[in-house]
């Protein structure tokens, strides 16, 4: 999980929370037969309400049993699969030891892609116009009709601090 600045100096994007998570959660929970509880609601609220960035189960974690200790690791590990299925966290990336990265999914459905400072760990996001027509003729050309992607690009910064 990164804070409000990596090493290398570049600033990172802050992600905003709608307030409509409790809804989409519940409507989720109530067409699967899952329970609400209180832990699942604890873990939410960490997730949804103040992890800024990007940030791993790990990380999640960390947090949850900061400020919740009765809330084991296996809880937090079955609830964020249960917030990706619910449309509220999506999976990013891999980091360089092979764990998931995760951030919150996105309100407007806008897509982004994703560069890794390779000097600092710190992931930005961007969005390119050009790159998404590319891949999508690419795949028409091919006859595949896609349906999702990840793109990321590892990189040395080169900001000026």
């Amino acid at each position: 999980m990164t804070s409000s600045a990596p090493p290398c100096g570049r600033p990172i994007p802050q992600p905003a929370t709608g307030p409509e998570w409790q809804r989409k959660l519940k409507e989720h929970l109530v067409a699967n037969g899952l329970k609400h509880s209180d832990q699942r609601t604890a873990i939410a609220e960490v997730v949804l309400g103040g992890i800024p960035g990007h940030f791993s189960t790990q990380d999640v974690v960390r947090i949850v049993q900061k400020r919740h200790p009765g809330i084991g690791a296996a809880t937090v590990y079955r609830n964020i699969k249960t917030l990706v299925e619910a449309g509220l966290v999506k999976e990013t990336l891999l980091d360089d030891q092979g764990r998931t990265v995760f951030e919150l999914a996105d309100g407007d459905g806008t897509h982004h892609d994703h560069i890794v400072c390779a000097d600092c760990g710190a992931i930005f996001e961007f969005a390119e116009e050009r790159i998404e027509a590319l891949q999508e003729a690419v795949t028409t050309s091919m006859s595949f009709s896609p349906l999702h992607h990840r793109h990321v690009i590892y990189a040395r910064c080169e900001y000026e601090k």
